[in-house]
């Protein structure tokens, strides 16, 4: 990769409101049609057909700032030098990578859900600094929730996947066991932060059918972040050499703080105490041989039932009559879905066998082991997280059981205790101590 070292000043947070007025290419009709919006679908910023913006050509001042619906984006171009980092933004449609000219295309060749504009990230940690690469929530000072927003790789990212990057120590293209990946660091009003990894490439798997790099736009679900007034970016690869990654530290966002790609199933009538859906018949992928992973999206009403998620089964477990939105997202080769099951359970009258209704679990919370004192009998233990993942399963355990809690992270989960025939699911919280 072409890169010139030299030591650059950042500009401060304080100083987002100053950079963003001295910055000439802005018209007062472009930044009233932003501050109305709340996407930033990067449309709202005029582009010549075929064209890019990678900083203000003109200014004397490296750093700028330039606003797309509610956020701000930080920006650098040297122009003497030739050199820019942190976020642009092009309309470009070629997906073809052959010199640093084409650094601006897409693996796409436009926005996502078919727009123009979408925006170009060059997260130059080595010139900047670690994490120097962010996006703000404008005019909040306290934050805000984001959704998520759309991601891919750039033409120049799949390219050195897919071919080489000719600089790393391990020549060729990705090959067993690498990945390019993406992190997005969420800062919160009171300084605290949370981050969230998101694959580019992964070549990890034993079954070769799962390798893939991406050239479509993806959802990347930022809710887990909390309430953010910054969200920041790093990148890794496992292609490196001496300096460190050689992979092309590019990627291509859009829509943040847009809507998820969602579909909505017919409802589901759930008539038994226990019930068991094949979420295969929710999903359509085209690579038969691929896997696919499936995972619970939102949070539920743990009072209507309790879910879990065994390979493409979904088994509902019902404690009362109501109706239960449920959002399944399935993932195969770095591709999502997410569908709604509108679960509608009715099932009064259903209870759990007299003896399993006398299980207990304790200690709660718990921080290093769950006991489960069991009725005489012979049962199966499954401890599952709130997200539906089977974490741990005991088969044909009887007395007194202990499940390790240690090593999972702080928070809700469930323990279903069944003797084959009826089931009972008890709510447990992990805190550390």
């Amino acid at each position: 990769m072409l890169m010139k070292k030299f030591i650059f000043s950042l500009v401060s947070l304080s100083s987002l409101s100053l950079a963003v007025q001295a910055n000439g290419e802005w018209n007062e009709a472009q930044t009233a049609s932003q501050n109305d919006a709340v996407v930033a679908t990067f449309d709202d910023l005029y582009l010549e057909p075929e064209s890019h913006w990678r900083g203000n050509e003109t200014g004397e001042d490296p750093e700028s700032v330039f606003q797309s619906g509610g956020f701000l984006f930080d920006n650098y171009l040297w122009a003497d030098y030739d050199f820019w980092g942190k976020f642009a933004y092009s309309n470009e449609t070629s997906t073809v990578y052959e010199s640093l000219d084409d650094q601006f295309h897409s693996a796409v060749g436009h926005g996502a859900e078919s727009s123009a504009n979408y925006g170009v990230a060059y997260v130059a940690d080595a010139m900047f600094g670690p994490g120097s690469t962010c996006f703000y929530v404008a005019n909040d000072s306290e934050g805000d929730t984001i959704s998520g927003c759309y991601i891919t790789n750039s033409a120049w990212g799949k390219d050195a996947v897919i071919n080489g990057d000719g600089l790393s120590s391990v020549p060729g293209p990705f090959a067993y066991g690498d990945y390019f990946s993406l992190t997005a660091t969420g800062t919160r009003a009171d300084g605290t932060t949370a981050s969230l990894d998101f694959y580019l490439a992964d070549y990890r798997s034993e079954n070769p059918a799962d390798y893939y790099c991406l050239d479509t736009w993806e959802w990347f679900d930022l809710r887990p972040l909390g309430k953010v007034t910054k969200v920041s970016f790093s990148m890794n690869s496992t292609k490196s050499n001496d300096y460190g990654i050689s992979t092309p530290t590019y990627f291509c966002i859009d829509n943040i703080g847009g809507a998820r790609p969602q579909q909505e199933a017919e409802p589901i009538e759930i008539v038994s105490y226990e019930t068991a859906l094949d979420l295969g018949e929710y999903f359509s992928f085209d690579d038969e041989e691929a896997s696919i992973s499936y995972f619970i999206a939102d949070a539920y009403d743990e009072s209507l039932a309790t879910l879990a998620i065994d390979g493409a089964s979904l088994h509902v477990t019902a404690v009362a009559d109501g109706e239960l939105p449920v959002v399944v997202t399935a993932v195969q080769k770095g591709h999502r879905q997410y569908v709604c099951l509108p679960l509608v359970i009715k099932t009064t009258g259903a209870v759990s066998h007299v003896a399993l209704a006398s299980v207990k679990v304790y200690p709660v919370p718990a921080s290093s082991y769950v006991t489960v004192a069991l009725p005489a009998a012979v049962y199966d233990i499954e401890l599952i997280g709130t997200d539906g993942t089977l974490l741990r399963r005991l088969a044909s355990v009887q007395g007194r059981v202990d499940i390790p809690v240690a090593s999972l992270p702080d928070g809700v989960y469930f323990i279903r205790i069944s003797d084959g025939n009826d089931v009972v699911v008890k709510r447990i919280v992990k805190v550390s101590r």
